[in-house]
């Protein structure tokens, strides 16, 4: 119990952008070869800007939603032409307030007709057209062409590389969890209905990350690196 409560103490204390002092530095060989696996190929980014309302709770379920209903099936319709991807979550009182993010690795052609298959999605039209979705941006740049471009530079070089594959796996347990989830009993023609039905799943995926976070995610990552402790505010701790 102690040691879930300090890390429940870190989370509420900490943002994602937020983390301990490494004493690793960069200093490390720079690899290109490790850094950019595929010519013309670039990190490109599609942005969902929730409406938010401070007042009250993120709506995290919408994120569940725009990734099963939208994002998921451009991902799986691409999927073999997609060097690497992930998502990113975030709410804040803030300017950016909350915002889903989907990034991938991939050549600028596909990218682009990636986001247009989204784009044009109806359901999004929808939720863009009764407010749910303020915004959707697409970076639409090529000035992330190396895997470590979207990683903390804080991070040593290593890190910062192979954290790519790292976080796309935990992406796609997240996506796999909604997936199996939502399989059954989706409502169709009705977005209220839908967004609803998405809460529960939110909630269920939750509820699998409350209770079996500890072991299923912690306890067998902390055994890969040989049950190393790790540093937790200061204080060393094993799963």
């Amino acid at each position: 119990m102690k040691k879930i409560a300090i890390l429940i103490t870190l989370l509420l204390c900490c943002s994602c952008t937020v983390q301990n002092h490494n004493p690793i530095n960069n200093s490390e060989p720079d690899n290109k070869n490790f850094r950019k696996l595929q010519k013309e190929h670039f990190w490109q980014s599609i942005c969902f800007k929730h409406k938010y309302n401070t007042d009250a709770l993120p709506a995290w379920h919408m994120d569940v939603l725009l990734m099963q209903e939208i994002v998921g099936p451009v991902l799986e319709k691409n999927k073999k032409d997609i060097e690497l991807w992930r998502i990113h979550r975030r709410a804040n009182n803030d300017k950016a307030g909350h915002q889903f993010t989907f990034w991938i690795y991939t050549k600028k052609k596909l990218a682009d007709k990636i986001y247009t298959d989204i784009k044009t999605n109806s359901l999004l039209e929808q939720l863009q057209t009764e407010g749910y979705i303020e915004k959707v941006f697409y970076s639409n740049n090529l000035d992330k062409p190396f895997i470590s471009d979207t990683s903390d530079k804080r991070w040593s070089m290593n890190v910062q590389i192979s954290w790519t594959k790292f976080i796309q796996g935990v992406c796609e347990m997240w996506y796999d969890q909604g997936k199996i989830l939502s399989n059954a009993n989706r409502p169709d023609n009705d977005l209220n209905k839908l967004i609803a039905y998405y809460k529960e799943v939110n909630e269920l995926i939750n509820l699998e990350w409350h209770y079996g976070a500890s072991h299923a995610y912690f306890h067998h990552l902390n055994a890969i690196y040989g049950y190393v402790p790790v540093n937790i505010a200061g204080t060393p701790v094993r799963f």
